[in-house]
């Protein structure tokens, strides 16, 4: 009951502030990209939460901080996730496609290089990157 009146709420917020609503996917623990689709999923519906939760007794309501790093996970995941799909299937790649890949992950990895709250995780993604 609960949760149908929250599915309901989102609803109506999302057509108060003129958002079409669509479900958003769930995680599946045995599926790696699920992270990066719900992040794709949930950050448009950014507004939409901050409503929902503004009168919320949850205290685990997400912050501003946790916006921008949910945005920053979604941009390093979204490389990845594109890189996969392309790879992964009955299609082989092509060398120039794989290294326009890899390049395209460095870009991202540079990107928040510097930033000091992403710094340990960018360190790790370009060690491993180098392999390549």
């Amino acid at each position: 009951m609960y949760l149908e009146a929250q599915d309901q709420k989102f609803r109506e917020l999302c057509e108060d502030e003129g958002i079409q609503f669509r479900r958003l996917p769930l995680d599946r623990e045995w599926h790696w990209n699920t992270i990066y689709l719900m992040l794709d999923a949930a950050i448009p519906y950014q507004r939409i939460f901050e409503l929902l939760f503004l009168d919320s007794t949850i205290e685990s309501v997400p912050t501003a901080l946790d916006w921008k790093d949910a945005k920053v996970i979604r941009d390093i995941l979204e490389v990845f996730y594109k890189f996969a799909k392309l790879c992964s299937g009955t299609k082989y790649v092509s060398s120039s496609v794989f290294f326009h890949q890899v390049s395209n992950i460095c870009l991202v990895i540079s990107k928040y290089e510097n930033d000091p709250s992403y710094a340990c995780v960018i360190a790790s993604m370009k060690t491993k990157i180098k392999e390549y």
